[in-house]
């Protein structure tokens, strides 16, 4: 399926739709999924959570892409552009993800949330680099690691599969040497 776009939805219930639609740069990964069923005075309804999101994109892309479709302000104001990256950037209370499609379906996933009025489990991180243009955007959303730990258990294990892999072809050599005497 074609993703169309990414909502935000934030504590206050005000939406950040990221357009997605002219396909820039972006990736993202929702992992360890839960699927939550309630049924109420007849009604049945289900609901997903994730116990970590992570996305990334170009920086410049998020925040010309990014506007606000909620807005919990005065009526007929509408926030600009930079006004949508602030909010995003400091609040720090989204509370789930809609995927949008381009058939218009939707799927809605509640991600990890720690406090009270901001998510302690929100992370951005901005990885500048020689252009500004070229500025990278990585969010983060985990009630188990913080980024660094996430990086660095990362790049552990992508170090101990490589060290075990030479381990194991220096092995295979020494077994192929004896056999030839």
């Amino acid at each position: 399926m074609k993703i169309k776009g990414l909502e935000f939805v934030l504590e206050n219930c005000e939406v950040l739709f990221l357009d997605l639609s002219h396909k820039p740069y972006y990736s993202f990964h929702f992992g360890k999924c839960h699927q939550s069923y309630m049924a109420q005075t007849g009604d049945f309804s289900t609901s997903e959570s994730t116990e970590y999101f992570y996305f990334k994109s170009e920086l410049k892309e998020f925040k010309d892409n990014l506007s606000n479709t909620n807005f919990a302000g005065p009526e007929g104001v509408q926030p600009s552009k930079e006004d949508c990256w602030t909010r995003f950037s400091k609040g720090r209370d989204v509370t789930s993800v809609v995927v949008k499609f381009e058939d218009d379906s939707e799927k809605q996933i509640y991600l990890p949330w720690k406090g009270e009025w901001t998510n302690k489990n929100q992370h951005i991180k901005i990885i500048k680099k020689n252009n500004s243009h070229e500025d990278l955007l990585e969010i983060h959303f985990d009630k188990h690691y913080h980024w660094e730990q996430f990086r660095h258990n990362m790049w552990l294990f992508f170090n101990i599969k490589i060290d075990n892999f030479f381990y194991k072809l220096s092995q295979i050599f020494k077994r192929k040497k004896y056999a030839k005497n």
